[in-house]
């Protein structure tokens, strides 16, 4: 099998002035980590049928991966950017599926070569944990042999009894059974592969009373303790630049969450608190720069606020905006942010509700006003374009459908069409809306073509709450995921895998998944 490499989006930004807090490690022991098996082994897997237009690979490159079922086998795909062909690896029968995991592009390895997957249960968070149920293990899927091999027992010898005398040692204020919550809910979802590929961060109790994060070395197969905490992890994400293991740890789990957010970092293991946030709940950071990333908090009825960036190398801190803010949206350059504000006043202003642009080299707000002066545009879509600075954001009103380009001086022009939502492409060249049909449109609002949308879809006054757009890398095409209009089940959905060449050509039934929730994709094989 080729080798592949796995895309890790960067998103955008700057630095800034708040000093953050060196945190020692606590003197909780350290044990000597046993180095897993070296012996792969082959793996087992059910029976299950042949998945339809099953084509071998035809390109280098890059691959679409995504997880299906098929007649009971669970099973690991790469599509060819152009769906021509693929490539499907079943997954061993006793992969856990049930257990909450990160996104697909944190348990595949960059190079394509492995994919993470958890045996066994650590019990069910705000439910039953017990003796019967200490078996949770991290393993490895090796895609070009299709063998197993094993990273390590996740649990404390002493599991799930080792709660009790860690909340003993904290305090009142910790109970043993929100630790056993807080670590059920994150040790599964913790789980993180370096940017070069040749490390996986993971969460594991094996040497303390509470779950800590360990490093895992492909080429010697090495396990490396990185953090000594009394609260439980529960997710881990890389710096882009590989330098930085940040953590999100606290004492329990349930709505409100607050995270405490560390940095390790990767060459010798010094730990900083950075901050604290209600918000990053799953690790999905936003990057502005390789070592700064975009940090805020949430409310019932504000939503999310408190903008600010964290730079992770010197734990300083800027307040970019206190206020509200959705639809967040940076320019290529990193120096135009646009966004969209319900309670503004949240920034001690008297500033209105509505669409505003942030000049990030002054911190200068510009609020956006629409012909009518008596309002603000509606609840809005704003996504970056970057056509010219007139044209730098495509935005929609959400009042009426209505599309406008922002400029950075806070002014809009009206696009001339209504839609129900748009899309725009990797390279920000072309923009796709979304109504009766699909609108394929050049970046200066030249239409190119319409096509037909699938049945079930045209005229959807919400089509994104049904389907979603992923663009190929190159922005030469899409696939489009959709839900089947006749679900097959109360739990499982059926959604249906389409693609289309951007410039010619109408969509093409690629696939169907049946799924709990919409499919998880990443990127396989993309250039560094």
């Amino acid at each position: 099998m080729k080798r592949f490499l796995v895309s890790i989006l960067l998103v955008v930004l700057i630095s800034a002035c708040t000093s953050a807090t060196q945190v020692p490690l606590p003197t909780e022991t350290l044990s000597n980590t046993p180095t897993p098996p070296t012996t792969d082994t082959p793996v087992p897997t059910s029976t299950g049928s042949a998945a339809p237009s099953n084509l071998p690979l035809t390109t280098a490159g890059p691959y679409l991966a995504y997880l299906r079922a098929d007649g009971g086998q669970n099973e690991l795909v790469f599509l060819d950017a152009n769906g021509k062909g693929r490539a499907q690896f079943p997954l061993p029968a006793n992969a856990n599926l049930q257990v909450a995991q990160p996104s697909l592009s944190n348990r595949l390895s960059p190079d394509g070569k492995w994919l993470a997957y958890y045996t066994g249960s650590a019990g069910t968070a705000f439910g039953h944990v017990g003796a019967d149920t200490a078996d949770l293990t991290l393993n490895l899927l090796d895609l070009s042999t299709d063998s197993s091999r094993v990273v390590a027992r996740l649990l404390s010898k002493d599991y799930p009894a080792n709660f009790a005398q860690a909340a003993a040692g904290i305090g009142a204020s910790v109970s043993a059974d929100g630790l056993q919550n807080a670590f059920v809910w994150g040790i599964t979802q913790s789980l993180a592969w370096s940017p070069d590929g040749s490390t996986l961060a993971f969460a594991g109790q094996m040497d303390g009373l509470s779950s800590d994060v360990y490093l895992y070395r492909i080429a010697d197969q090495t396990i490396r303790r990185m953090s000594s905490g009394s609260e439980e992890v529960l997710w881990i994400a890389w710096s882009p630049d590989g330098k930085w293991i940040l953590d999100g740890s606290s004492y329990w789990t349930g709505e409100g969450t607050v995270y405490n957010i560390y940095a390790t970092s990767a060459a010798d293991s010094v730990v900083r608190k950075l901050s604290t946030s209600n918000a990053l709940s799953n690790g999905s950071l936003d990057w502005f720069n390789p070592q700064t990333y975009i940090e805020y908090d949430q409310a019932n009825g504000t939503g999310s606020y408190g903008l600010r960036l964290v730079d992770v190398g010197t734990g300083k801190i800027v307040q970019v905006w206190s206020g509200s803010f959705s639809f967040l949206s940076i320019d290529p350059s990193r120096r135009w942010l646009a966004f969209f504000s319900m309670y503004p006043q949240l920034n001690n202003s008297a500033l209105p509700q509505g669409p505003y642009v942030l000049d990030l080299t002054d911190m200068h707000v510009t609020p956006v006003k629409t012909a009518n002066a008596n309002r603000g545009i509606g609840m809005t879509e704003i996504q970056t374009l970057d056509s010219s600075p007139k044209q730098m954001f495509l935005i929609r009103d959400d009042t009426d459908g209505n599309l406008y380009y922002l400029s950075t001086d806070g002014t809009i022009a009206p696009v001339g069409l209504q839609a129900n939502g748009f899309s725009i492409s990797p390279d920000r060249q072309y923009w796709i809306t979304f109504g009766d049909q699909l609108g394929i449109f050049k970046a200066d609002g030249t239409l190119i073509r319409d096509v037909p949308l699938p049945a079930g879809l045209a005229g959807n006054p919400s089509p994104f709450l049904q389907a979603r757009i992923v663009w190929r890398p190159d922005s030469s095409g899409i696939f489009l995921v959709y839900q089947d209009a006749a679900p097959s089940g109360a739990s499982q959905l059926t959604y249906i895998f389409d693609a289309m060449d951007l410039l010619a050509g109408d969509l093409v039934r690629l696939d169907t998944i049946t799924a709990q929730m919409s499919p998880d994709f990443a990127w396989v094989g993309l250039p560094k």
